[in-house]
């Protein structure tokens, strides 16, 4: 009897730890179950490591840096019992803060800086997108360390007159296929060998008569990022004007119009109503404004070059249109003002250097500032 006793107490003393292990196994599932929430976030470092230079941000290695992180970000959350599961945890280096807290009229997440960066835990695609949070970390390189002022400033102002050279340069329609031409123009117009850029193809739009590429582009000095800038390719319909038409705005409008009306025919864009308008303070860029069926008012739609036969592409600012912009173009201005000479139609559309409407000795004053580098455009 006794011994019958004593089986019994030990089949319920063995019941009763299966039982509380197969409690404690619940628990367990449920704590591996728990989907991220913001307080996960605190797990998440506040700066995060890269073991490569920054001027190696967009090389393979720094990508296998990246999935280093990531992965120890993921295993952090796995054993502190977040379920990731059905979530994907990623980093992004675009500037994400407008964006995310719906600023009004934001734009679109861009590169602006590789010192920050956000790390996503996001739904995956079938599961649940939407299901997002996010947490801002600081990032640093191997030789982040290095960082100079000095040297910040002077590429700042390297890539200032660089953006500057490139947008007049290229809407130039003779140059070839894209990477190609930006690598020679880098060549040609940073001549500081100690500054050194990376540059990746972001995107492509297309416009009625433009189509445009954004070129990423990070500038390095002793392999330190100083500036990141977004550099747009643009091509654009350049309609020549020839010879015998006067140089007038009503001439070249007249000119150009029907020219322009029969391929919006022929490209089937169903547009009915559209008028040109040149740019104030803008050289020979013309406005293609289109009527909108509801408000009945015109809206710019896309713009396009008009130029003289024989003339060369030309800046703002280079009054004797001879491709570059210096101090003959202020003096001419100054001998314009003081009606020693007068200005052709086609020199005073570079003339308005303050964009004010009229052509005075300030445009002139404007011109020597930039030939001086004391500002870097009009």
């Amino acid at each position: 009897m006794k011994l019958k006793i004593k089986i019994l107490a030990i089949i319920m003393l063995v019941s009763i730890i299966v039982s509380n292990m197969n409690c404690m196994q619940v628990v367990r599932a449920e704590v591996k179950k728990a989907e991220p929430t913001e307080s996960n976030l605190k797990l998440i470092p506040n700066t995060i490591t890269l073991n490569v230079k920054e001027s190696e941000f967009y090389d393979e290695k720094c990508h296998e840096e990246q999935e280093k992180v990531i992965n120890s970000i993921k295993s952090t959350l796995t054993n502190a019992g977040v379920d990731l599961t059905d979530y994907d945890v990623y980093l992004a280096f675009e500037d994400w803060d407008e964006f995310l807290n719906n600023e009004e009229n934001a734009n679109p997440p861009q590169l602006t800086d590789i010192h920050t960066a956000f790390v996503f835990i996001e739904g995956s695609a079938e599961y649940n997108y939407e299901k997002q949070i996010y947490k801002k970390v600081k990032v640093q390189y191997s030789n982040s360390a290095s960082y100079n002022a000095a040297d910040e400033k002077n590429v700042k102002d390297i890539a200032d007159i660089f953006q500057d050279c490139w947008t007049a340069y290229n809407f130039d329609e003779e140059i070839p296929y894209l990477e190609d031409s930006f690598e020679d123009f880098l060549a040609k117009y940073i001549t500081d060998k100690t500054v050194t850029c990376k540059y990746y193809p972001m995107g492509m739009g297309f416009n009625l008569f433009s189509s445009f590429t954004y070129m990423q582009t990070l500038f390095f000095k002793n392999d330190v990022c100083y500036v990141v800038r977004q550099i747009s390719y643009e091509t654009n319909r350049m309609i020549t004007i020839p010879e015998n038409i006067k140089d007038t705005e009503k001439d070249y409008i007249n000119y150009a119009f029907p020219i322009l009306k029969e391929e919006i025919k022929n490209a089937d864009f169903g547009i009915d109503d559209f008028k040109l308008e040149r740019q104030k303070g803008n050289g020979n860029w013309y406005n293609i404004l289109v009527k909108d069926d509801e408000t009945n008012e015109y809206e710019i739609y896309d713009y396009i070059l008009i130029k003289k036969e024989n003339t060369p592409l030309c800046s703002l600012g280079d009054v004797d249109l001879d491709g570059d912009v210096d101090a003959q173009d202020a003096v001419m201005i100054l001998k314009h003002v003081a009606h020693n000479i007068e200005l052709t139609y086609n020199q005073s559309l570079f003339a308005d250097t303050n964009k004010d409407e009229k052509i005075d000795a300030q445009d002139a004053v404007q011109i020597l500032k930039l030939v001086a580098h004391n500002i870097t455009n009009f």
